[in-house]
Parts: structure tokens; sequence; C-alpha cells
């Protein structure tokens, strides 16, 4: 059975079905956490791929593989509203990998599916609190990430290149009745990731060609009014904007490293633990980060690099790592279970000296991490 479970700490109870809730480490240092399916708190029957959390309603949606959490019939997306689960009316009728929450409370989701709420809605649909709505002609490809930008339209980035019978470009933002190619560009390829910088910016990566610039692209900036190339040749799955505005830049071979700070005009690759880093985090807001990956001898590293780009190796063992997250300092690993060290805790938190299993989840595989409210973070995936 495919379930997702939720913690219980046994001095104070959480009820997060599907859901994992961590705690802060002084929370985690005094009380003893074990995983409870429960009763009412019944896992869910497939996998959870999308985490989104609302701080101001105390919300968390979760979107996937699905049809009940709880006890409610849910269609691959649910609500959980602090007690219990609550159906997004009838659901969306295929897989849900992408959701972002707006401004003003709506949830976003993409995936692979032409239906949401029983209405035709092409690989992306918009949730009001009541009801669904199809968002245009939609996307013939879900969206790989969706993003806010800084002056509230919503941005979408993937592998897809038309909404309904208009040609688009595979960064496209959302006008409030249509999907348009970001800024009337007109790139061609595979978006992977979106970073909105604070001055406005909006920087992507993935592999892709814009016309100006020469040859393949796998990161590239939009100032407003041009692209600004940035010399990285290899592949790219993540981007964070620091405090200070630069951009970090992560994946495999970015110009023969796995890390590499864009300080708006030229390349510093750092030396790191990792030859590849899967996913990277911002651990606080000072600019400290946390990323994970693997390193030349195929082990899995979850390192921390400080605001003055020292790094440092918290974890480096046999595994398979699939995320990592960070809330308030406290480091989270989520992982599948491994048959090179099997030992190995699926769900854990680093202590500041060593790693901690979170319960005994074990034979879990998480395939989504996020921070929530407070000090919790949320994991989804699919756990035995």
């Amino acid at each position: 059975m495919q379930t997702m479970l939720a913690p219980t700490l046994m001095c104070r109870a959480l009820l997060g079905v599907g859901v994992l809730v961590a705690w802060s480490t002084s929370v985690l240092a005094q009380c003893q956490l074990e995983w409870q399916p429960g009763a009412e708190q019944s896992a869910t029957n497939g996998a959870v791929h999308a985490i989104a959390v609302h701080s101001a309603s105390s919300r968390v949606y979760v979107g996937g593989t699905f049809s009940v959490a709880g006890s409610e019939f849910c269609a691959n997306v649910a609500m959980w509203d602090g007690t219990s689960w609550q159906p997004l009316g009838a659901g969306i009728n295929g897989r849900v990998s992408e959701m972002v929450v707006m401004p003003n409370g709506d949830l976003i989701v993409s995936g692979s599916f032409d239906q949401a709420g029983g209405i035709l809605a092409t690989n992306v649909a918009r949730w009001n609190g009541f009801n669904w709505s199809s968002m245009g002609a939609g996307l013939n490809l879900k969206a790989s990430t969706l993003v806010i930008l800084p002056n509230g339209t919503l941005t979408a980035g993937g592998s897809f290149s038309a909404s309904g019978q208009q040609a688009l470009a595979p960064v496209a933002a959302w006008n409030g009745t249509s999907w348009q190619s970001y800024a009337g560009l007109s790139l061609v390829g595979d978006v992977t990731d979106l970073q909105a910088l604070a001055n406005g910016d909006l920087a992507i990566c993935g592999v892709f060609v814009v016309p100006g610039l020469s040859g393949v692209q796998f990161v590239a900036i939009w100032n407003g009014s041009n692209w600004v190339s940035v010399p990285v040749s290899g592949l790219v799955y993540d981007l964070e904007e620091l405090p200070n505005g630069n951009l970090a830049i992560s994946g495999h071979s970015v110009a023969t490293g796995s890390f590499a700070v864009w300080d708006g005009s030229s390349l510093q690759v750092e030396t790191t633990p990792l030859t590849s880093i899967v996913d990277l985090v911002a651990e606080d807001s000072i600019g400290n980060l946390v990323a994970v990956g693997t390193s030349s001898s195929q082990q899995v590293v979850v390192a921390r690099r400080s605001v003055g780009g020292t790094w440092i190796t918290l974890f480096d063992e046999p595994g398979e790592a699939t995320a990592v997250s960070a809330a308030n300092g406290t480091v989270y690993l989520g992982s599948e279970p491994s048959s090179a060290n099997p030992a190995q805790p699926t769900i854990s938190w680093f202590d500041g000296t060593s790693w901690q299993p979170l319960g005994s989840a074990a034979n879990a595989i998480v395939y989504a991490l996020a921070a929530g409210l407070g000090t919790d973070v949320y994991a989804g995936g699919r756990f035995a």
C-alpha cells in the first residue's frame, strides 16, 4: 500500500496526514517522534509529488496521484486545514506535479491532466477556494516550475511550446486571460527553473536557444530589455538569489564544477564536496545555503555553504538522496531506501553534529520537502 504518514510527537500531537511535519531542534530533542497512520488520519492512497504552504491561512496543499486523503475523496489534490483533509471540489483528473499559491490565496496547479473540477483545463488550472477554472487554452505540456514575480505576475517554465493554437516560448506569463510568451520572448528549448530577482530581472536555466545569443544556453537573465548570457557550460538544476543580489547556480559540470556565483558581470566557480548538485536551498535569510547531490565516488553528499563561500560537508554516505530543505537553521534530508546503506533513515535532520532519524518511516520515498509554518517542514512521497 502506498501511503502518506503523519508524525505524532509524544508531547504534542500533530494531525498532518499525507504530510510529514518536523519541528525545531529544541522540540525534537525534548520529544519522542513516531509515525502514526492513525484512523481519521489514514494515509493517502497514492503518492504526493508537490506541496504548497499558504502561511496566511495556515493551509497546506498537496498534489500527486491519489484519490483519497484521510476519509475524503480527493482526486489528486487536497488541502490540510490543520485539523482534517478537505477536497478541492471534484479535483483533477490526472497527475499534479507543480503548485504555487498566489498572493490572493488562489492555488495554481500544473501537471498532466485535461480536467479540473469537471471542466476542461489543459495541464494547468486555478482554484479560488470555491471553484476550479481553466487558464485560457492551458499549456500543451506541464510546467516544470511556477513562480510569482515581485509584481505578482504568475510565470511558468517548462518544455511546453503552445497554448491552444498559439505558439509559446517555454517561459510564459499569465496576463489574467491567456498565456503569453514572457516579455514577448522567442527562445526555444527546455526550461527547468526560474528565479525572479529582486531587481525585477528574471533568471532562467535549462537547455535553450535565445535569438541574439550565440550557441546553446544553460543560464540566461532577462533584464527587461535584453538577454544577458551567463557563461555556464553544463546542466543547471537550480537557481537561488543571494541576499547581495548575486545568483547562485548549481548543477552538473557547471563551468567544470557543481556550483558557481554570477555577480552580474563575471562567473566565480567554487570548489565544493559535490560533483553534481540536484537540490539547493537557502538555509536562512542571511545567505547560507544547503546543497544535496553526489560526490566523485557516487556517495550522497549534503553540504553547507556559508555566506563567505566556505563549504562544509554535513553528510557523506552511500544512498539515494531526493531532496533537502531547511527551516529556521535546521537542515532536513529526504531520500530513498538504499541497499548500499539500509540503515540510513529516509527522512532525517541534522542536529549540528550528526544526523538523526525523523521517526521510523522505513521504506519511504520522499519526492518533496517544503519549509512550512513556524518551525515545521513538510515532506511528501510514498510511505509503505
